[in-house]
Order: C-alpha cells, then sequence, then structure tokens
C-alpha cells in the first residue's frame, strides 16, 4: 500500500521535472504563506525547503499583501481564520489585483460555508484541511504549479500568434517589398514558434495556423484544392499502411505544397503555366526550393519540407532524398495533378475523373511511382468533390456550335446570367451570345462538355509536370 502510494506521489513531481526540462525558466518559484500562527509557518517553511522554492512568511493578511506589492508572487498559501481580514477576503483581494497567482486555503475548521465563500468569492484554486498531509501539500503545490506554467505559455504563444497575424496587415503592395517582407513574415514566424522549447500540440497547430494563414492571404493559394490535395494524400498515405508520423507529414506536405508561391511574382500563379514564357516558368519552379528554405528551421515538419522540396521529381530518376522523401513526393506529385486536373481554375478546363486517370496513367512509371497510382481509383470516391461524366473544353465565342452543352454559368460584363451551366446550344443562342461580343464588354471563358457525337477535346497543353525536372 505504502509502495502505491508513493508511486502515485511521484507521478505529478515527474511532470514539473519534464517540464521543467522543456522550459527551464522560471528556476525558483516565489511562495507566499500566510497565517496568523508563527508554529504554523515554521511548518510551512519546512516542507517547503529546497532550491525550487523561495518562501515568503507574513503573520497576516494585511502584511502578506504588502508583500505581494513589493515581490511577484506565483502561489499563495493561506490560512481561513486569521485576525482583522480572514482568508476569503484576503484571496478576493489577491484575484482582484494579482489573477495569475495560485490560491490555496488552509482551514482547521469544518465549515462548508466558508468553505464556499471561498471558492465563489476568493476563487481559490485548491483547499487542505489543517492538520495536512506534507505529501499530500507537496503534490498539490507541483500540479497547480505545472498547470500555472502551461497556462502561462499558452498565454504568451497566443500573444505571439495575434502579432503574427497583425504583421499580415502590413505588407507592402509593391512587387519587391512585399516578397521581401514575405519572406521576412514567414521567418519571424518560424523564429517565434521554433524558438519555444515544448513541442505540444497546441505549438505544432499554432504553426500550421500561421503558414496556412499566410497562404490564405492569396485568393488562388491554399482554400478548398490545397485541403483536397491534403485529404487525397492523406488517403493514399493511409491505403498505403504507412507509420502514422509519416501519414501525418504527407498529409500537411500537401496542405503547404505551394508555401513558396508566396515569394514570387503573384503574375506567375495567376495564369496557366503553359501560358507563362520559358523564363517565368523556371522563376515558378523555384517555389518547392523557397517553401523549404522557409520550413527547414521546423524540426517536426522537416520529413514535409523534404516532400515538397522534391514535388516535381520524376519516379524514374534519381534524385537526391532518402526513401520516405521519394514515397511522400511521389503521394503528393500524384494527389496535387489529380486535383489540379478535376478542379480547373477560371482559366483552365476541368477534366473527368476518367481523363485524368488516364491522363496520370499515361504517365506512369515515368512520371508517377505505379504502385502508388493503382490505388487512386479505389479512394476518389472518398474525396468531397462532385463526379463529372466528360470534360471540359475552353472556346472562344466563334468557336461554338449547335449541340454543344455548357459546362458551367455564362455570366456578361454586370455578372447577370445569360445563360445556366446544362444548357444545349443552339444557332439563335449562339447568335444572341454574338450580339455581347464587342471590343468593351467580351464574353470570356466559355467551358462545354465533349458534344453527344463524341466530338474529342484538343490535345492537353503542356503542363508543370510534364517538364523533365530532375
Amino acid at each position: 500500500m505504502m509502495s502505491q502510494e508513493n508511486n502515485t506521489a511521484a507521478t505529478p513531481r515527474a511532470n514539473l521535472e519534464l517540464a521543467a526540462q522543456a522550459e527551464p525558466e522560471p528556476e525558483c518559484w516565489n511562495i507566499l504563506c500566510v497565517d496568523d500562527e508563527q508554529n504554523i509557518l515554521n511548518a510551512l517553511k519546512r516542507v517547503l525547503r529546497g532550491p525550487q522554492y523561495k518562501v515568503y512568511c507574513a503573520f497576516s493578511a494585511e502584511l502578506g499583501l504588502s508583500i505581494m506589492a513589493q515581490q511577484s508572487i506565483d502561489l499563495i498559501i493561506c490560512d481561513m481564520r486569521m485576525g482583522a481580514m480572514n482568508g476569503v477576503e484576503m484571496l478576493a483581494k489577491v484575484h482582484r489585483d494579482y489573477p495569475t497567482t495560485v490560491r490555496i486555503l488552509l482551514t482547521g475548521y469544518a465549515d462548508k460555508t466558508s468553505t464556499i465563500d471561498a471558492v465563489n468569492v476568493g476563487h481559490v484554486h485548491r483547499y487542505l484541511e489543517k492538520p495536512w498531509d506534507n505529501q499530500k501539500l507537496l503534490e498539490v503545490l507541483e500540479q497547480e504549479l505545472a498547470q500555472f506554467k502551461l497556462q502561462r505559455k499558452n498565454d504568451k504563444l497566443a500573444a505571439q500568434i495575434k502579432a503574427q497575424n497583425q504583421q499580415l496587415l502590413d505588407l507592402n503592395q509593391s512587387l519587391e517589398d512585399k516578397v521581401k517582407l514575405r519572406t521576412q513574415q514567414i521567418q519571424l514566424a518560424l523564429d517565434k514558434l521554433t524558438g519555444a522549447r515544448d513541442k505540444s500540440v497546441a505549438d505544432h497547430r499554432a504553426t500550421l495556423q500561421v503558414f496556412y494563414n499566410l497562404l490564405s492571404t492569396q485568393p488562388q493559394l491554399g482554400g478548398k484544392k490545397a485541403r483536397d490535395i491534403s485529404q487525397l494524400c492523406l488517403l493514399l498515405a493511409n491505403k498505403l499502411q504507412l507509420p502514422n508520423t509519416q501519414v501525418v507529414q504527407i498529409k500537411l506536405a500537401g496542405l503547404l505544397h505551394q508555401l513558396g508561391l508566396l515569394c514570387v511574382d503573384s503574375q506567375l500563379y495567376n495564369q496557366p503555366f503553359e501560358q507563362l514564357n520559358s523564363e517565368q516558368q523556371q522563376s515558378y519552379l523555384k517555389h518547392p526550393q523557397l517553401a523549404y528554405n522557409a520550413m527547414s528551421p521546423v524540426r517536426y515538419l522537416a520529413l514535409a519540407s523534404e516532400i515538397i522540396l522534391h514535388q516535381y521529381q520524376h519516379f524514374n530518376v534519381n534524385g537526391n532524398g532518402n526513401e520516405a522523401t521519394k514515397l511522400g513526393s511521389s503521394i503528393l506529385a500524384i494527389a496535387r495533378d489529380y486535383i489540379n486536373a478535376i478542379s480547373g481554375s477560371d482559366k483552365t478546363a476541368r477534366m473527368s475523373p476518367r481523363s485524368a486517370l488516364d491522363n496520370l496513367n499515361a504517365a506512369a512509371g515515368h512520371q508517377y511511382d505505379p504502385s502508388i497510382l493503382e490505388h487512386l481509383p479505389d479512394l476518389i470516391g472518398q474525396l468531397d468533390q462532385p463526379l463529372q461524366s466528360d470534360d471540359e473544353q475552353l472556346l472562344a465565342l466563334q468557336s461554338l456550335v449547335p449541340a454543344m452543352t455548357l459546362s458551367r454559368d455564362i455570366f456578361n460584363h454586370q455578372d447577370l446570367l445569360l445563360l445556366p451551366e446544362g444548357h444545349v446550344l443552339t444557332a439563335q443562342c449562339i447568335e444572341r451570345l454574338n450580339s455581347y461580343l464587342d471590343s468593351v464588354h467580351p464574353l470570356l471563358n466559355i467551358f462545354v462538355r465533349r458534344d453527344t457525337q463524341g466530338q474529342q477535346l484538343g490535345a492537353s497543353a503542356t503542363t508543370i509536370s510534364d517538364l523533365p525536372i530532375a
């Protein structure tokens, strides 16, 4: 029985020591003991002897409050029954003036009313009856001080996140300044967040939130498409029964694979890749390296940053990276290119799932890992994506012919609906649409489905993944 009690008592102390290793400050806790009996104060000082505690004693509530006005106190142990001011009254003042101080009440009376008043008025954290058990007292102190440290760290982290979000509003409109400022912003966020010694779940989530918030400042980045790519990465990694730690890194790589685009000219990602000139394409393809540079100080994202760095590496190329990196980048490449193909954009057409799969399978063994790609058809139905049966084609108005079916709504320059999705074009419809075509208000982005006679779409344009990137 005694052995079990000792093990139980050691648990909170062990937890406190681990927390102290993660964050060495403060080295010593300031504790104030308040009681009108000198022998009680002496007993408390004997129990709390040791380098981790610095004990202050006061034989009245008034003297205790005077000490708190001059010295920062982490925890106060106060007796219920004292002279002019009792423990409840004193702790109420402490709660009002020093709300973060941990408050513990000592009472020698079985007085439920006084105890309830202490909880409601003094907002005590814990109460102990006299005579106390020394081991129990130490356990209570260790538990409360450990909670106090965690709360202080959470408050500090919240202040850091608030400061970081405010800094996002200060980005310069100039492209060159914007690039520099965003790079500094990412680095500043990393410096602050990675400086924390405690790698808790809350810290991890805060770091990811900062990254994702940065991506979301640009309408063309982040958002649903990034979440869909991340979801497909997760499904593929789980299908391959990879370790959970590796699955998480692959999922995060899918979510943040565009992070480096914050450091390039937005013109490079606001238009289709194939419409960029050679120099612009090379500038665009630097974004994985920029993301890797920004993420590398975050140690727990090391694998995710490596995966993002090698995301355009072809399957049959012996590039850099270990097996986990190669597998993760292969998963990311398949998820990224499939979601991009079926999602399209305002300037690019959407593919049907069947066409997107055919497109990827055509490059299996060269560009994509066939052992991963074979699992993709089984996972498509689990995605939060509408499944369309036909490919889209983006046509100029003069290329429209009767019997074509619209795959998206057509709006005029005033955002008034001219024709809805699913409408089958007639010669009369096309003639009316031509009446809106002029040099001031041209109709753009007319998307149609493959017609009922099986008209084939034109040859697909060059994509990023078609490039021979090592």
